[in-house]
């Protein structure tokens, strides 16, 4: 049991702090871009989520083997969205970059 609830300690406290990255990362590209829907879909799963892990922790009568398969399928979960997040980040970063580079290029046109 032990083992157990510290692993969900764990990904509760990592996913808090996905949580807090990923509003910051919104924020920033919701000013950059005018926001997303993939990037809220992926806010939504993160809630879906920690909503999951916070369940899992107040179930008492969970058997140690489906404790330890959710922990599995969380940690999984986990890992699907800090990728999807990722990518996301990376394909906004690019449409910033080649957003700024044709407004520099029209502006330097109107000269």
């Amino acid at each position: 049991w032990r083992a157990r609830d510290q692993e969900r300690h764990q990904l509760t406290s990592e996913v808090g702090e996905l949580r807090k990255n990923i509003a910051l990362k919104e924020a920033l590209l919701s000013r950059a871009t005018g926001g997303s829907h993939r990037l809220d879909e992926a806010l939504r799963q993160l809630a879906t989520l920690t909503r999951r892990i916070e369940e899992c922790q107040q179930s008492d009568t969970a058997t140690t083997a489906s404790m330890d398969c959710q922990n599995a399928q969380l940690r999984k979960d986990k890992l699907d969205l800090e990728m999807r997040l990722a990518d996301e980040t990376a394909r906004h970063t690019m449409a910033m970059e080649a957003a700024q580079r044709d407004h520099s290029a029209a502006m330097e046109a109107l000269r």
